[in-house]
């Protein structure tokens, strides 16, 4: 492991998260659910928020994640003192708990609490309240119950650990001792059970299993929702402003995120995802690119001025402007999904959904859009948009036919027939499949066409496509999405996303060692704990980005079945 510029974990309970960094301060808490205003957020300002253990002296700490679970724990030791923080969230109630645990010797050490409730907008009061610690702001609170004397926590007077110490914070529950024992076994016994529905690869086995459980607990468990991260406004590069809020459920991240746990044979997330977004539908009547969690659809964005941001990179926004756009690739990546899933029977409400997007598909397929990188000042043709497009309507004439509907697949056929010519022509300069009609501007999502069966990858215009992409695109073994200037400038970090996506095209062309070498290096730059974000910052080669990110993992579970050839036999059809 490389990349240390991230060295957080993160542990949840399906409804929200937390970063615990590699000395076991808690650095980032949104509650009670993802996207909630912060408790904890230090990650983007000192003063904005952390929950720290301080040990009296110098003390090497080692972070791992029990096996096969979201329970993580930071020993500390400085050869003579040691002991263990546990951090988790019980996947029942609206809490985290940790724990501290003592190993050997006599360590002394202080708590550190400073909660700073709504983002730290306004001051947060500390003050005892029954069996609490409350924490209030406003109309903001949050509890901690602990076994430890609040004075100390509240002056953060320095003590000895005697004995095993735990802290529960959220929601006002007042556990003993015995109960958070069961608590921690009820949580480790929860995810490992959950691992165990799905087929692991034993390639890069613990990775895949790593990625599993990431895209588990940035799932929203009341609603189906899939996040694409537990942060916001991690910078793209830091120092500069491509800051975004990503906490909120875009139809194409979720779609991709339960495509591929699909492949590993669990379909559970993605029946889920699916039933999320015909409920947005349903009430709507109509569907927008992402929502919140709750399936709420206004995420009017707002900056919060007063945050210095990570290493201070501002703005840190909260809200993402991007909701309002036109990306007509996301109706293709959800058809997609529920071909993939909808073999047996597809009932009526299905059904309509499943018309709905298909006809929305033969209409936008002409329109220009923001395009998949969510472009907030250019709109164009892209060619991963009229790809999605294809993808839609062949998804819905395979549905259709599937399930002997009486819809117009005729017409379908036609205009699925009319783009392909379309994009063969003019999504082609000659030397590469570009971003958009008429552009030579080369884009990195291009690279999926194979995957979705639009192109054969031995085709020689996809060969070359891979080719140019590989040469211009793809810098010391990490591919930049493009490298066109913006409406930011130029990009300055690599998408890991890109990365495995380059890597698959590079197997799929017949190079396959290079694909090889590629994924173990991507590999090497996840965090201590196997947790990937966004990008890699090329002049230091750190992880940045919003973190972790649905994205990337998704992506590399995808890569390593490929490259293992243990995905399904529908592989080819669906990323």
């Amino acid at each position: 492991m490389i990349s240390m510029a991230l060295d957080y974990g993160i542990i949840g309970n399906c409804k929200t998260a937390a970063l615990v960094k590699r000395d076991a301060s808690i650095e980032w808490l949104c509650f009670p659910i993802f996207d909630s205003p912060s408790v904890f957020a230090k990650i983007l300002d000192p003063g904005a928020g952390s929950f720290e253990i301080i040990p009296d002296g110098n003390y090497r700490t080692k972070q791992n994640y029990v096996k096969n679970t979201n329970v993580l724990e930071t020993v500390f030791s400085n050869g003579t003192d040691e002991f263990a923080v546990i951090d988790y969230a019980p996947l029942e109630g609206d809490c985290i708990h940790r724990i501290l645990k003592p190993l050997k010797g006599k360590p002394k050490l202080k708590i550190i609490y400073q909660p700073r409730l709504d983002y730290a907008r306004g001051e947060t009061v500390l003050r005892k309240k029954g069996p609490y610690l409350a924490a209030e702001n406003k109309d903001k609170s949050i509890a901690l119950f602990s076994n430890l004397d609040y004075g100390i926590i509240e002056n953060s007077d320095q003590f000895e650990l005697e004995k095993e110490l735990f802290f529960v914070v959220g929601d006002g529950g007042t556990p003993s001792s015995d109960e958070i024992k069961q608590a921690l076994e009820n949580t480790l016994s929860y995810w490992r059970e959950y691992l165990a529905f799905y087929k692991l690869p034993e390639f890069h086995k613990e990775e895949v299993a790593r990625s599993v459980l990431t895209l588990r607990i940035l799932t929203y468990e009341p609603t189906g929702a899939m996040i694409a991260a537990a942060t916001t406004s991690i910078p793209e590069i830091a120092g500069g402003v491509r800051n975004w809020d990503y906490r909120y459920c875009w139809i194409r991240d979720g779609a991709f995120a339960a495509s591929s746990l699909v492949k590993l044979g669990y379909m559970r997330e993605a029946e889920r995802f699916i039933n999320f977004m015909k409920t947005a539908y349903l009430k709507n009547k109509t569907l927008q690119i992402m929502y919140k969690v709750d399936g709420g659809t206004n995420l009017e964005e707002s900056t919060l001025d007063h945050l210095a941001g990570y290493k201070n990179s501002k703005p840190v926004r909260i809200g993402n402007a991007a909701f309002l756009q036109l990306q007509i690739d996301v109706v293709g990546e959800l058809l997609a999904l529920i071909n993939d899933v909808y073999k047996k029977e597809l009932d009526e409400e299905m059904s309509k959904f499943v018309r709905y997007l298909v006809d929305l598909a033969t209409i936008l397929r002409k329109k220009k859009d923001n395009g998949i990188w969510e472009f907030r000042n250019i709109e164009e043709h892209f060619v991963f948009s009229k790809l999605m497009s294809w993808v839609a309507i062949d998804r819905g004439i395979q549905l259709a036919e599937r399930f002997k509907k009486p819809w117009p697949v005729d017409e379908w056929k036609a205009a699925r027939e009319e783009l392909r010519t379309e994009i063969l022509e003019k999504g082609w300069n000659g030397k590469a499949f570009t971003m958009y009609y008429g552009s030579d501007a080369l884009d990195a999502s291009v690279l999926v066409m194979h995957h979705y069966g639009f192109i054969d990858p031995s085709d020689e215009k996809f060969v070359s496509t891979v080719k140019e992409i590989d040469k211009e695109l793809n810098k010391e073994g990490f591919a930049f999405r493009y490298v066109m200037r913006d409406d930011f400038g130029k990009p300055q970090n690599t998408f890991i996303l890109c990365t495995f996506w380059l890597i698959d095209a590079l197997h799929a062309t017949g190079e396959k060692q290079k694909a090889a070498q590629m994924l173990e290096n991507m590999i090497k730059h996840s965090n201590h704990l196997g947790l990937l974000s966004e990008g890699i910052d090329m002049a230091n080669k750190e992880l940045t980005g919003n973190f972790p990110q649905a994205y990337s993992h998704t992506a590399l579970i995808n890569t390593v079945l490929r490259l293992s050839k243990q995905s399904s036999p529908d592989d080819t059809k669906s990323l």
